[in-house]
């Protein structure tokens, strides 16, 4: 406080739901599982308050509302259900289906990065399904296949609104800025360091993965013997992107430098 910061970190808000449930379909059947989660938080950091002039392309200087402090939110639902189905006495199949989302929507947020600087930290999807047989053909041999596929899509993404609901993390900006997204440039004010109007620059990852397996087991009970085959595959592809490919920095509200980037580009990872 004494070298003039203003405010105190502080969480605002934290909870937590987690619902589980399951049991028989048909007896000596089939079976399900079902779980789900919502958790959420919400802080402040000491030094971050809302910038009056933000979202606002003709303003190119920072009026920090010290009575409004910014808050970061987070954001996290997750739902999954497990089947098992015992088909005949000899061939069982198991099913799981997972969908999860995460947002800290607005985020990066303290007292060298103004509210419209940061960052939604969205994860909007993350997916699994898994199907498994195994098959006790007799009391020496067994076979089993099992196929997965998990897709992820994270990244550190620009602001944008929309009403949330439980599969979907929604929007942190007020629709009515939607349009002036695209317009602002990024400064960084050199006498405090501090980043207003926008972020440089964003990125989008995105994951499909694909995992299989099968495999024969025999067993005398004096030997062992078990053969099989497996398979993975996918990869990952990042999108770094911006709206203004450049960024301006200030010294006591001045302009001294520009920084060009050299966006949009992608890089795979196979």
């Amino acid at each position: 406080k004494g070298l003039g910061l203003l405010g105190s970190a502080k969480n605002v808000k934290v909870w937590d739901i987690n619902p589980a449930f399951g049991g028989p379909i048909l007896e000596d059947k089939a079976w399900f599982w079902f779980s789900g989660r919502y958790q959420g938080a919400q802080n402040q950091q000491a030094g971050a308050f809302v910038n009056r002039n933000a979202w606002n392309p003709n303003a190119w200087l920072m009026d920090l509302d010290t009575t409004q402090p910014a808050t970061q939110k987070g954001v996290w639902h997750s739902l999954q259900v497990r089947s098992t189905i015992q088909a005949t006495p000899r061939n069982k199949f198991a099913m799981t289906w997972q969908e999860q989302n995460y947002c800290r929507c607005p985020d990066d947020i303290n007292s060298t990065r103004t509210q419209e600087a940061g960052r939604d930290r969205r994860f909007p999807r993350l997916q699994q399904q898994h199907a498994e047989w195994t098959s006790p053909v007799t009391s020496r041999l067994l076979l089993e296949a099992v196929g997965m596929h998990l897709y992820e899509r994270w990244g550190d993404m620009h602001y944008r609104s929309g009403a949330g609901n439980f599969f979907e993390t929604g929007g942190s900006l007020d629709p009515a800025f939607d349009v002036f997204v695209p317009q602002m440039i990024s400064v960084t004010e050199q006498s405090s360091n501090t980043t207003y109007r926008h972020r440089v620059t964003f990125n989008n990852t995105k994951v499909p993965n694909y995992a299989y397996r099968a495999a024969m087991s025999y067993v005398t009970g004096t030997h062992n013997l078990k053969v099989g085959w497996n398979l993975v595959h996918g990869f990952q592809e990042t999108r770094t992107y911006n709206f203004q490919p450049v960024s301006y920095r200030f010294n006591n509200g001045v302009p001294n430098r520009i920084t060009q980037y050299a966006t949009p580009y992608k890089l795979k990872n196979v």
